[in-house]
């Protein structure tokens, strides 16, 4: 496999701030960036797999494009995608509902990186798991953010509250995906779908707190029932399967439009990580109930199910 950005091919880098003419020191292999002789913070909430992110101080943050999945032949991937996100960014900035843009540079060695207007708040994400729902305001927030998206002709399909940071009645976009579609004609067909999309988003973002709450707090059963066909119920379901270990049936479009019958049982990687509130469950495809020998661990789109049950519920068609 490729060495991770920073290791062996790339060595300490550094960033000429153009507008306070400071330099800083950064070291992707440790993961580290000193300015003078002070060690800036690395925010693991803003951080992801395709960038780093400090913080600055002064309501700002160094946001380095790369990430230690990355290796160094990779980056120019790596730059299409942040121009993407920084195109989006000025281009709603103005509606204050995403990070302004103070700076955008390259390191010595050519990564990019931006200097950004730090996000206030905390995760919608964080947010919803420490509440067992959403405010009044925190959901008239979302959804302005969301009709604003709209209104610009911008669909962000894989929106999700991990992308999002609350602050009382403001919510701020904070990251920016590679599938973004921007459909700048009014006229578009694909554009009179979108706030109906957005919608039925913030239902599911309205939903998780409760869903979440039920399985932390171990209630003896997240899901009545042995089929859905909703999002909320496929939520359900999915932690349901997860703790039962039942697999389940879906009904599936994959990326290529195909619909698709799978056997599976979803796996603890669901829940170990933000993987529900990112929209996507990890599975093992299942052959008769059991997990298939060598089978690997697959990603799934939640929004891509089409109709879901418990394999008992074909058993029970059966002996009917």
């Amino acid at each position: 496999s490729a060495n991770p950005l920073g290791r062996a091919s790339l060595g300490v880098q550094t960033i000429q701030l153009q507008a306070a003419g400071a330099v800083i020191s950064f070291d992707p292999a440790r993961q580290t960036a000193v300015f003078g002789e002070k060690a800036l913070s690395l925010s693991n909430k803003l951080s992801d797999s395709k960038g780093w992110v400090f913080d600055l101080g002064a309501n700002r943050i160094l946001k380095i494009y790369g990430g230690p999945r990355y290796s160094p032949n990779q980056l120019s991937m790596v730059r299409e995608w942040a121009n993407h996100e920084l195109e989006v960014f000025k281009q709603l900035a103005p509606e204050g509902i995403v990070p302004r843009i103070w700076e955008v540079g390259e390191t010595s060695d050519g990564v990019l990186y931006a200097v950004l207007e730090k996000p206030r708040g905390a995760s919608l994400a964080r947010t919803g798991k420490m509440n067992a729902r959403l405010s009044r305001r925190q959901i008239q927030a979302i959804r302005k953010l969301a009709q604003t998206l709209a209104s610009h002709g911008i669909w962000e399909q894989k929106l999700n509250p991990t992308q999002i940071s609350i602050d009382g009645d403001q919510a701020m976009l904070v990251k920016v995906y590679t599938d973004t579609r921007h459909f700048p004609d009014p006229a578009a067909p694909e554009r009179q779908n979108i706030p109906l999309l957005y919608q039925k988003k913030i239902d599911t973002f309205r939903a998780l707190p409760k869903i979440w709450r039920d399985y932390a707090s171990g209630k003896d059963r997240i899901f009545k029932g042995i089929s859905a066909r909703t999002i909320e119920g496929y939520l359900r379901m999915l932690l349901e399967s997860i703790r039962k270990k039942e697999p389940m049936i879906i009904g599936y479009v994959n990326n290529r439009g195909e619909e698709k019958t799978f056997i599976l049982q979803p796996t603890q990687e669901t829940v170990k990580y933000d993987d529900l509130w990112k929209g996507f469950f990890k599975a093992r495809l299942t052959f008769e109930g059991s997990p298939k020998q060598g089978g690997k661990e697959l990603t799934f789109r939640v929004d891509h199910i089409l109709w879901a049950k418990f394999q008992t519920a074909r058993d029970v068609e059966r002996n009917d």
